[in-house]
This record gives structure tokens, sequence and C-alpha cells, in this order.
């Protein structure tokens, strides 16, 4: 990852922040899928949330696309009128609204000569519609709204866009398996979990997803919010391979 300690505002999409703590002292734009209390409570910048759906990501960087760059190039407005606005801002929950007033803060620092960065997670380069993805983040980029900062190794492509994307439902329990910084053979979820999953602290449990069946241990951690756990990518298995996000089941091992 870049040094980061030369941005007064860096915008996150994705980045989860738990295996690489965030080196950096600027304002802060998380939109993620849930909520990082740790990052509020041990860092001293500000921190604007934005939730959005799992698996959203193609539709979200749809919607910067057209919210930072309609009006700058004639010849692509078209795209960009052509697209669904409103079904895009539902598909990803977040509003319209959002996406302006993220424009209004990025436009007013630079026009102070602010440096602004967008960085975007590893994860998101398992998207099932990636290559669609680095095509939107390579047209984002033309514009020079602001610096794109991706992964080590990850190359952008300019082929033709898409401008429909569908999202999958993750309702019910989901893991997330893109970290390492989490006891193996763990899996690790706050109060909002462990009751949709009608499990409590240090359950031995089974973790179901596709055809497989995972043994695992439940350890409740109060500080995580949402119905995502948390699985450490360090375990070997089918819940590691891929997308890093898994909708599962869980049943209680009573062996």
């Amino acid at each position: 990852m870049k040094n980061l300690k030369s941005y007064d505002l860096l915008i996150s999409l994705g980045e989860m922040f738990i295996d690489k703590k965030p080196d950096f002292g600027c304002d802060l734009v998380y939109i993620n899928t849930s909520d990082n209390e740790d990052l509020k409570r041990k860092y001293n910048f500000k921190i604007n949330f934005i939730k959005y759906e799992i698996a959203s990501e193609e539709a979200i960087i749809l919607l910067l696309l057209y919210y930072f760059s309609i009006g700058l190039k004639k010849d692509f407005d078209a795209f960009l009128s052509s697209l669904d606005i409103g079904y895009l801002s539902a598909e990803s929950n977040i509003s319209e609204e959002e996406f302006e007033d993220l424009k209004i803060l990025c436009e007013d620092k630079n026009k102070r000569k602010k440096n602004v960065a967008l960085l975007i997670s590893k994860d998101i380069f398992l998207h099932k519609n990636v290559k669609n993805i680095k095509a939107l983040l390579a047209k984002l980029d033309e514009f020079k709204i602001f610096d794109l900062i991706l992964p080590e190794g990850i190359k952008l492509q300019s082929n033709s866009l898409a401008k429909d994307c569908e999202v999958f439902s993750y309702d019910g329990t989901v893991l997330y398996s893109g970290a390492k910084s989490f006891v193996k053979n763990t899996l690790f979820a706050g109060t909002s979990f462990a009751r949709l999953a009608k499990i409590k602290d240090k359950d031995k449990i089974n973790i179901c997803f596709e055809c497989s069946e995972i043994s695992a241990d439940f350890a409740l951690d109060t500080s995580l919010k949402g119905a995502i756990a948390f699985y450490s990518s360090e375990n070997d298995n089918i819940l590691t391979k891929n997308y890093p996000y898994k909708k599962i089941k869980i049943t209680k091992n009573i062996k």
C-alpha cells in the first residue's frame, strides 16, 4: 500500500484496515459493509462512515464515475446519462445525497489545493465482475479528480464499459474471510450475528457454505456490529477462496 501521509482526504472503498493499520492522519471517508469501531477508538482523525450492500462494489464505482465525471467530457456524457442512478443507488444502499455530499467534500478539498485519494481494497478485485470494475476504474482515473490507489500488482484495463450490474442478496448470516489477523479455526462475530445464528460464545459450530461444512469455534466480540462474522484467511478451505464475503448457515456441533 502506498504511503498515505501526503493526503488530506482519503476515500476508502472496501478496505477493512484489519491486517494493515492506517498510516495516515487525514480525514477518512470509510465506505464499507460494516462500521469499524476500532478505527474510531484508536485513531485521531475524522471518520465519515458510508455503509454499502455486500457485492455492490460495481454499482458504487458506476455511481462514483457518474457523480465525479458527468459534464467533464461531452462524448462520455451519453454513457453516464444512460445509467439508472436510482437503481444503482438502491442496490448499493448508498443514497444519491451521500454521493452528492461526497462530491462537494472533494471539490472543496480540490479548490483549496488539498490532496485527495481513492483507495480500492484488494477484495474488490475478487468480485465476479472484476473485468468491468477494472474498466470503470480506468475510466475514472482518466479524469484525475483524485489519486487512485490500488493494491500492489493490480493493473487496470481500458475495456468497453458495461452499465448493467446485478447485485445478489446477502441477507442472513454472512462471513468475511479477507483478513488474516484472527485466530485460525475460529469464527468471530458480535451479538447481532450470534442472535441471528442462535449461538453463544465458545460454542462448537459448523459453518455451512455451498456443499461444504467446516467445523470451528465461535468467539463473541461485542465490538463487532451487524450480521457479518470474521474468519481468518489463513484457514485453507473453501471459505477463504475467491470473493471474501460468503453467505453461510450455522449449526451447532453436538459431537
